[in-house]
């Protein structure tokens, strides 16, 4: 249930360039939700990660292209457009994706440094800022909803009320 982050890989100018995380902090394990599991799990029995003898830097890709190859971004966009616009979330960008997980896991835990750590960041300021922020208003639209509903029974039972 774990996924490790210990290489990114990068396309420029059409080559593949693969190297250390941005930050030590980027290293990481990653644990999974268990209902990412059977997907993911799914995916590796169809499409069985890559053994490449001699590219030993392609050894165990999970994601890949048709020719065997990590992913070019420009085909991950068309199919990411097809898949939005199949959903009927045409215009999401994929990097929503990630804020979308941030912000569930702040969600679920209250837990800024958590969520910084899963994300790779050595600080909890950008969670903080870029994450969880816009959650804030919300949150208090909700904890204000809740008062005025318990206020409003509260006065339904009174004597006075």
């Amino acid at each position: 249930r774990t996924v490790r982050v210990d290489e990114k890989l990068g396309e420029i100018r059409g080559e593949w360039v693969w190297g250390a995380p941005k930050t030590s902090a980027s290293a990481r394990v990653v644990d999974l939700p268990d209902l990412l599991v059977k997907p993911l799990a799914e995916h590796l029995l169809r499409f069985p990660p890559l053994r490449h003898q001699d590219d030993p830097r392609r050894e165990g890709l999970i994601f890949y292209g048709e020719r065997g190859g990590p992913v070019r971004r420009h085909a991950f966009r068309k199919s990411w457009q097809r898949a939005c616009v199949a959903a009927e979330l045409d215009g999401m960008r994929v990097e929503w994706l990630r804020h979308s997980g941030a912000s569930l896991a702040y969600l679920a835990t209250r837990d800024l440094k958590a969520v910084a750590a899963r994300l790779g960041h050595t600080s909890t300021r950008m969670a903080d800022t870029v994450y969880v922020e816009p959650y804030a208003e919300a949150s208090r639209a909700v904890a204000d909803a809740i008062d005025d509903l318990v206020s409003r029974s509260v006065a339904r039972q009174s004597p006075e009320g």
